[in-house]
Formats: C-alpha cells, sequence, structure tokens
C-alpha cells in the first residue's frame, strides 16, 4: 500500500501456493481491504486497489457478475468495502506495478506470510 505520494506503506504477500491468477487476484483484492481497515488511515483515507486481472477488476466492480466458484470472496469483499470511506477498483498492466507482481509471485513459493510496514 502506498500514500498518495507514492511511500511505500505496507507490504505483504500471502501463502498461497499455485492457484487460477484471476482467484489469486480476488484473494489479494481482500486482503488489501482487510489490512487498510486494520490501519489508521481506514479513518481518513479512501483505499485505491490496481490490479492486473480484468476478471477480479469486473468481478469487483459489478458483484453480480462472478460465478459461484469466487462469489464467496467477491460477497466478502463487498462486505469489506462498506467499511471504507472510499473505495476504488482499477485495472493496471503487471508491467505499471513491479513490486506488486514481485510480491505476488513470491507469494506462489513463500511458507509463511510476510507483513511489512513502515513505522516511520
Amino acid at each position: 500500500m502506498r500514500d498518495h505520494t507514492g511511500k511505500v506503506l505496507i507490504r505483504f504477500s500471502k501463502a498461497v501456493g499455485v492457484e487460477d491468477s484471476n482467484m489469486l487476484e480476488l484473494l489479494a483484492i481482500r486482503e488489501a481491504l482487510i489490512v487498510f481497515i486494520s490501519s489508521p488511515w481506514v479513518f481518513s483515507d479512501g483505499l485505491i486497489i490496481e490490479s492486473d486481472s480484468k476478471f477480479a477488476t469486473n468481478w469487483v466492480l459489478n458483484p453480480a457478475l462472478p460465478t459461484w466458484k469466487v462469489r464467496n470472496f467477491v460477497n466478502h469483499i463487498e462486505n469489506l468495502k462498506s467499511q471504507v470511506l472510499e473505495f476504488r477498483v482499477m485495472q493496471i498492466y503487471r508491467e505499471a506495478n513491479r513490486t506488486t507482481d514481485a510480491l505476488a509471485k513470491e507469494g506462489t513459493d513463500r511458507e509463511t506470510n510476510l507483513l511489512w510496514y513502515d513505522s516511520g
């Protein structure tokens, strides 16, 4: 997660193994919401999520679209969104966010979760 100036405030990566890439994007969006809701920024800032998955982005924007396989995750995301002052999700190309792409790739081989935050 970055602030409005682009400074990295939080990095996270989950130990997920190999999954469908669209499902992994939904899991990342859900995790980002959970981390943000647990942060002090939830009371003063909105959240903008950038995803390289067209499907995940469309499912979050249009919760009636997803297949039954991912509907529970999308419903959970909908509930989490209601706890955020402002929420936006947009599709970007993977190459536009190399840090996020690297953390996602690490998650497929990771045995433990990573959560790093800037305390300064």
